[in-house]
């Protein structure tokens, strides 16, 4: 099927971003970010003109405004060639309507070379746990209760609790999920219990696989949207904790240490590659 790359230059490379249904186009194309920027409006006039009921809700108003905007969105292509819809059926009539985790089985086993690499992909991953639960309590407003050594134990057992699990049940581990810090932010609720709704929603929109294939069916730059004021909201958190803490010259060192590695590699992400394949290296 033809697609929208036929009204741009094919002597050129571009790097594709797919999973935006018919449509793919350049990386950072103004169609995309058109799209994304329709998400970051929504939220921008609910946090402005909406109720605090709309402002407490308005992850999902604008998630499903923008879900809406890209369904019914087109990208006109020339001569008599039918639009293309950034929003497609095929996800949806291919899932199944109730699947569950034993459905199949596969064998378990161990790969040995894998063990080393992973133990320092979750000592990783723990660091960025703690910064995580830190900024959560924050944004909570009970992280001066005095009980957030207690809570950074406790996500950590049950960061590593969940990821056994999902080892022995065949797919990948998990870690914390760091837009949730924006999200809660942005919604202003805490509350333990829409996190038990929030973990209950899941578990039916896995066995509903309906459910979970209508929502893997919005478009990516709707979530790029998204996801990009969420961890910017994370960002904001994190200076918050920093703020009184940078005034001490031993903080600041560290963190200036921690950036200057952080954001550079960030801005120049192959920046060893040349001397990686010089003629003649290794």
């Amino acid at each position: 099927m033809a697609n929208a790359e036929e009204k741009r230059n094919p002597d050129i490379s571009w790097q594709k971003c797919t999973d935006n249904g018919q449509v793919v186009l350049p990386f950072g194309a103004a169609e995309y970010v058109g799209l994304g920027f329709s998400v970051f409006m929504v939220l921008l006039i609910s946090e402005v003109f909406g109720s605090p009921f709309v402002r407490n809700s308005q992850v999902a108003i604008a998630l499903l405004a923008g879900f809406a905007i890209s369904a019914l969105a087109r990208y006109p292509m020339p001569g008599n060639a039918p639009d293309l819809k950034y929003v497609t059926n095929d996800k949806i009539n291919k899932a199944p309507g109730i699947t569950f985790l034993w459905v199949k089985t596969f064998p378990l086993s161990v790969y040995v070379p894998a063990i080393i690499p992973t133990m320092i992909g979750f000592i990783i991953t723990t660091v960025e746990s703690v910064g995580d639960i830190t900024a959560s309590a924050e944004a909570s407003r009970v992280d001066q209760d005095g009980l957030l050594d207690s809570r950074v134990q406790g996500g950590l057992l049950t960061d590593g609790l969940a990821s056994l699990l999902s080892g022995l049940l065949t797919v990948l581990p998990n870690t914390t999920f760091s837009q949730n810090n924006g999200v809660i932010s942005l919604t202003r609720c805490a509350n333990k219990r829409a996190g038990y709704c929030c973990c209950g929603f899941l578990v039916i929109f896995g066995v509903i696989a309906k459910i979970a294939a209508i929502i893997n069916s919005i478009p990516y730059c709707i979530l790029g949207g998204m996801t990009t004021f969420l961890f910017v909201n994370i960002v904001v958190s994190g200076i918050k904790i920093l703020g009184p803490e940078l005034s001490v010259r031993r903080s600041r060192f560290i963190v200036a240490s921690a950036l200057a590695i952080g954001i550079g590699v960030a801005l120049v992400p192959h920046w060893g590659n040349n001397d990686l394949i010089r003629p003649g290296k290794g």
